[in-house]
């Protein structure tokens, strides 16, 4: 939450000509993939709940060790909605590293899960 508020501090209030607050097909593209991968992710966490969390603990840091359900249901909601509140406020060049950081940080995140044995498991 320090560096978000960092990031968001950090910006200049000026009419900076290296700042843009247009929203790119870049930006697009960038959010799309960001929330395709907290979806897999989100899944992946929910499955080990379903599953009673057998040899394994949650690591994101809002949630307790061994969360239901219904609680990562509502930690990814909140979540992604930050996320995408964040890249909402941020101009360019700021959005552009944040979504591509992010990015980076839900892919490790669903390598490591996947290595620890986290599946996803679909019901119909």
């Amino acid at each position: 939450m320090k560096i978000i508020v960092f990031f968001i501090m950090a910006i200049p209030v000026t009419d900076s000509p290296n700042l843009n607050w247009d929203w790119t097909t870049e930006d697009t593209i960038l959010q799309i993939t960001y929330t395709g991968l907290s979806t897999i992710d989100w899944l992946q966490t929910r499955s080990e709940a379903e599953r009673g969390w057998v040899n394994l603990n949650e690591s994101n840091l809002f949630l307790n060790r061994k969360p239901n359900t219904s609680d990562t249901d509502i930690a990814f909601l909140l979540s992604s909605l930050s996320a995408l509140g964040v890249s909402v406020l941020l101009p360019n060049p700021y959005r552009s590293f944040w979504l591509k950081e992010y990015i980076e940080w839900i892919t490790l995140a669903i390598q490591n899960n996947h290595q620890l044995g986290a599946r996803i498991n679909f019901k119909f």
